[in-house]
């Protein structure tokens, strides 16, 4: 919980000085977490916290509001297939971690 308050303190925070984050918590105690471009309100990132870490799936996008990345967390440490994409909707390179180390990497070429 003493997590949960410092994340919670920290990001809002943030929030009191640039108006780009919006937290929100559910019945389950997940913190949802939203990043904004500042000269928009598009998301630049969004995912949850559990008990002050990191948790689930994660999006970062671009300002097109094109996905960047789809990335997951367990308890803060990189998990499972991350996949990273390009301006064109692409996907580039699938990442795979394992608690937290990067195990294997593969480059996408593009068939056109």
């Amino acid at each position: 919980m003493k997590k949960l308050l410092t994340l919670v303190l920290v990001l809002f925070s943030l929030v009191s000085f640039s108006q780009s984050v919006e937290l929100t918590q559910d019945e389950l105690g997940y913190v949802h977490y939203k990043k904004y471009y500042d000269s928009t309100r598009d998301v630049m990132e969004k995912g949850q916290y559990l008990n002050g870490k990191r948790v689930g799936t994660w999006y970062q996008y671009y300002k097109t509001g094109e996905v960047q990345t789809v990335a997951y967390f367990s308890s803060d440490k990189r998990e499972g297939k991350w996949r990273f994409y390009n301006l064109y909707n692409d996907m580039v390179i699938y990442a795979y971690y394992n608690e937290g180390r990067l195990t294997k990497t593969i480059q996408i070429r593009n068939h056109e």
